[in-house]
């Protein structure tokens, strides 16, 4: 029991000076700064998301309304008949062996890609 009284003491100076060892404030102050910017890109990535998801709702909604390619199954094709959904549409004489793509939205948009040989 004597042996153990002084190897008590000693643990409990141990622990004494470890739970009073002085923390270095440039530390502490660098680990604050560094979980404040993980927290403002955590915001960053949490708004970047959101924006995505608008975009991918609006884009959604807007590709089953106009079809990427128009089919022409006249023997000749009049091009200002057709009106483009959008700029890049595609319109295709499938009898004529005629492509065109538009690059507008009015009837007159359309720019021959392959022509009648």
């Amino acid at each position: 029991m004597k042996k153990l009284i002084p190897l008590l003491i000693v643990a409990l100076l141990a622990s004494a000076v470890c739970a009073l060892a002085v923390v270095d404030p440039e530390a502490d102050r660098q680990i604050d700064r560094l979980k404040t910017r993980a927290t403002a890109l955590e915001a960053d990535v949490s708004t970047a998301q959101t924006d995505i998801d608008a975009v991918e709702v609006v884009a959604a909604a807007a590709v089953p309304k106009a079809s990427l390619a128009v089919i022409d199954t006249n023997d000749t094709v009049t091009v200002t008949t057709h009106t483009p959904a959008f700029a890049g549409q595609i319109l295709i004489g499938s009898v004529a062996d005629l492509v065109w793509i538009a690059g507008g939205t009015t009837t007159n948009d359309w720019i021959a890609i392959v022509e009648a040989q």
